[in-house]
């Protein structure tokens, strides 16, 4: 069945406690902003900062849950990972939690990645400036079964693995004066595109609809590309 990605998920916007309050800062609770999420890393495991539950009460921040997703909406727009444990974020990220029942959160981050890089390739060199909230409202999505959903993000999930432990290695390997040398592994990086290339031709007879007719403008219209 075609959905669209807010059918699918609740679109949670983000906050920042006030700066000037030094018992809204340093608390136990991760607190997500753009910088956090790196390119090329499925997860968002540590933060920059943290705030505490007074932080959290006295702001428009909100808790994302272990397999959210979240995504840059500013600055650096069009970063997208997924979280390990409950974390909060700021306003220039958008929370994306899936309804299980329907979509597989790694489907849906899979496919999120691939849309995102769409889209990018859409702006024909323009500026990628802001996501807005209604985007999520335009993008359709073809889901077949769950089983099936996570068969592909296993196989997905699997490549982005091996980048994961390949760096591991690299960072070892840095430590020993043979790195300088040039003797990096030839694997670096290699898995995360491998995913992304996998991800894109799995998810490229789920775009064709959205990029005929109406679609392109449409889209490009939703995101402010200046």
């Amino acid at each position: 069945m075609t959905y669209k990605i807010s059918e699918i998920s609740d679109i949670i916007g983000g906050g920042t406690p006030k700066t000037t309050v030094p018992c809204y800062w340093n608390g136990d609770i991760p607190w997500i902003s753009v910088k956090d999420i790196r390119e090329g890393s499925k997860y968002v495991e540590k933060t920059e900062k943290s705030i505490t539950e007074e932080g959290l009460k006295n702001s428009s921040t909100k808790l994302l849950s272990e397999n959210d997703i979240v995504i840059s909406a500013r600055g650096t727009v069009g970063e997208i990972a997924m979280i390990k444990k409950t974390m909060a974020f700021n306003q220039s990220c958008f929370g994306i939690h899936p309804h299980a029942t329907l979509v597989d959160p790694d489907y849906l981050f899979y496919f999120l990645k691939n849309a995102v890089r769409i889209l990018k390739k859409a702006a024909n060199g323009s500026v990628f400036d802001t996501i807005t909230s209604h985007i999520f409202g335009e993008i359709s999505i073809d889901l077949p079964s769950l089983d099936e959903q996570k068969a592909v993000s296993r196989l997905l999930s699997d490549l982005d693995d091996k980048i994961t432990q390949n760096n591991k290695i690299n960072d070892n390997l840095s430590k020993r004066t043979f790195y300088s040398a040039g003797f990096i592994s030839p694997l670096s990086n290699r898995g995360s595109n491998e995913s992304l290339r996998l991800a894109s031709f799995w998810f490229s007879s789920s775009f064709s609809p959205i990029f005929s007719n109406r679609g392109v403008s449409r889209l490009l219209t939703s995101f402010a590309f200046t």
